[in-house]
């Protein structure tokens, strides 16, 4: 998603080892972020990058 700081700058990073597979559907969001304003196919609220600045980190419970 956008950066707060900069609405110019869009990220779209820390894929791991899972960047391969999910890089069709992160294209398709990260165009939908620049060209739209806002992404629709997926809600991307959960991985914004504001989840780390106010201790809102998420438990992940489905970590194989």
């Amino acid at each position: 998603g956008r950066l707060p700081e900069d609405e110019l700058f869009v990220n779209a990073c820390g894929f791991s080892g899972h960047g391969v597979m999910q890089a069709p559907m992160a294209g398709l969001l990260t165009a939908e972020e620049v060209l739209d304003g806002a992404a629709h196919s997926a809600d991307i609220a959960a991985l914004r990058i504001d989840r780390l600045r106010g201790a809102q980190v998420r438990v992940e419970s489905m970590v194989l």
